[in-house]
């Protein structure tokens, strides 16, 4: 009886160890190069604009790879690659969820004035 005790305490230990382990998955080992919260919403403000861009109809690029192109020099105007910002938004929505919502709703928000802004005129 003590045996099964002692396997199902070992069980559930190496099952709750295998969760954590494979929780932490594609979390960069350093967070040397996360991006700060004020420049990261000016940045995604600033991504969210370039696909506008892309995506609108009026504007045509002869380029084929100029979504790579401007978002290249969208990371580069900050001083951060796109490995930063990928390793930085990995960083926040395993680690600090509830942060990552308040910096997107203060980015939609912006975008908001700004489509009020455009209205106006």
């Amino acid at each position: 009886m003590k045996k099964k005790k002692i396997i199902i305490v070992l069980s559930l230990l190496m099952l709750v160890l295998t969760n954590c382990r494979t929780r932490d998955k594609g979390i960069p080992e350093d967070a040397v190069n996360i991006i700060p919260p004020e420049i990261l919403i000016n940045m995604i403000y600033d991504i969210h604009i370039a696909d506008a861009i892309l995506l609108s109809e009026t504007v045509k690029f002869e380029e084929e790879n100029i979504d790579s192109i401007m978002y290249n020099s969208l990371f580069m105007d900050y001083g951060y690659t796109r490995q930063d910002f990928d390793n930085t938004i990995l960083y926040y929505s395993h680690y600090n969820l509830d942060s990552l919502d308040l910096l997107y709703m203060k980015v939609m928000d912006s975008l908001q004035k700004e489509k009020g802004e455009i209205i106006k005129l």
